[in-house]
């Protein structure tokens, strides 16, 4: 999941992933000048916790919230998200999920796809990827949750070669 802050032509980019080994919420935060800083958490409730902390401290600085801000997706039906666009004239609204599988060999993978509309343009991107040929646990795989397509077939596409890169370079996994 990604979120931006932007002040003038200025952003701070917000990635979060799940550290498997050390079963943490990983969020890792690249700053206009070049700067890098990663915060872990316990839950996903200590991180949305942290970022409602942050997004008020770089307030009162004018960085405000400039992209999609994904959290705590249910799939239970459209829900506009109080994120201001660029223009500051539009919402995000989240319309639909879906669950497709994907295997490659042994590996079967849920892979879970959100929709929205920015500005009247669909929008799919990852959710969620759960490995469930094993013990049906989250994993993370680098690159995926920043693929957005028109399309719930494009997204998957994009995502099942995330998956296929991932595998390779983790053949124990």
């Amino acid at each position: 999941m990604q979120w931006l802050f932007s002040r003038d032509h200025e952003q701070i980019r917000l990635t979060r992933w799940y550290d498997q080994r050390r079963f943490e919420y990983v969020v890792d935060i690249a700053y206009p000048d070049g700067g890098r800083e990663s915060q872990r958490f316990a839950s996903d409730a200590d991180f949305e916790r942290w970022l409602a902390g942050w997004d008020h401290q770089l307030a009162p600085d004018r960085w405000s919230r400039s992209g999609p801000f994904f959290s705590n997706l249910d799939g239970s039906g459209p829900h506009a998200l109080a994120t201001p666009l660029d223009d500051g004239s539009a919402t995000l609204l989240i319309s639909a999920s879906t669950r497709r599988t994907y295997r490659n060999g042994l590996h079967i993978f849920d892979v879970t796809l959100s929709s929205a509309v920015l500005r009247d343009q669909p929008l799919w991107t990852i959710a969620l990827v759960t490995e469930t040929s094993r013990t049906s646990k989250r994993v993370s795989i680098p690159g995926i949750h920043a693929i957005a397509s028109a399309s719930p077939d494009a997204t998957f596409a994009r995502a099942c070669d995330c998956i296929d890169k991932w595998l390779l370079a983790n053949p124990r996994a």
